[in-house]
């Protein structure tokens, strides 16, 4: 399971996207509860916005148009 995986911090995430050239398009977490606490997960889109700990995110970037 995600043998070959490498971690980032969200910052990192960011600087990398941003030094290949994509702006910053969006950013979430996700994942807050486990599978028994699943009744929970319709405030997961609530604490993304206001508690970044979910347990695992996601950094969209979107190339820069060269025009």
């Amino acid at each position: 399971f995600d043998r070959d995986a490498k971690t980032f911090s969200i910052p990192q995430a960011r600087r990398m996207l941003a030094a290949a050239g994509f702006d910053i398009a969006s950013e979430g977490n996700f994942f807050y509860f486990p599978r028994m606490l699943s009744f929970l997960r319709f405030s997961e889109p609530a604490l993304s916005f206001f508690l970044p700990l979910g347990a695992q995110y996601l950094v969209l970037g979107l190339k820069k148009s060269s025009a």
